[in-house]
């Protein structure tokens, strides 16, 4: 079917785009918490970067330069945040917005925590975060992302 190969031709193409852009800038503290979540819990790793995408932007909006950009897409959006913009997409779409969601027993996640916080802290992509990430901050988010 022509539609479906369009389909597929574009995806490739956004695909290849978005590879290029990471290797010029880095994908930051959503990877690395995602990298090690989705290896962990064998989760989809768009899944779990986009799950954790709000919660680290929380945590970066304490560095007024990265919290104006948020809120300048946002606007351009409609949205009066990035957080909400990003919320509104993901029930839209069917995102998970917590690891509850997904449907992983909390005491399994907990019982994983320190592990992953290991493996995120020595991601590489950590080095672009906006705001240096510690253990606290890195445990803190994985928590309040389980939800309940």
């Amino acid at each position: 079917m022509k539609g479906e190969e369009d389909a597929r031709e574009n995806m490739h193409l956004a695909a290849t785009m978005a590879g290029i852009s990471f290797t010029n800038s880095g994908t930051a503290l959503a990877h690395a918490l995602g990298h090690s979540f989705g290896s962990t819990h064998h989760v989809v790793h768009g899944t779990c970067v986009g799950l954790f995408l709000p919660y680290v932007i929380e945590f970066n909006s304490s560095d007024e330069n990265a919290s104006e950009k948020y809120a300048r897409i946002a606007r351009r959006l409609g949205y009066k945040d990035a957080i909400s913009a990003l919320r509104d997409l993901y029930r839209r779409i069917g995102q998970p917005l917590t690891v509850a969601e997904i449907g992983i027993p909390k005491d399994a996640y907990m019982k994983s925590l320190d592990s992953m916080v290991e493996k995120a802290l020595a991601d590489s992509e950590l080095a672009f975060n906006p705001v240096i990430a510690g253990d606290e901050d890195v445990r803190s988010i994985y928590i309040k992302a389980y939800g309940d």
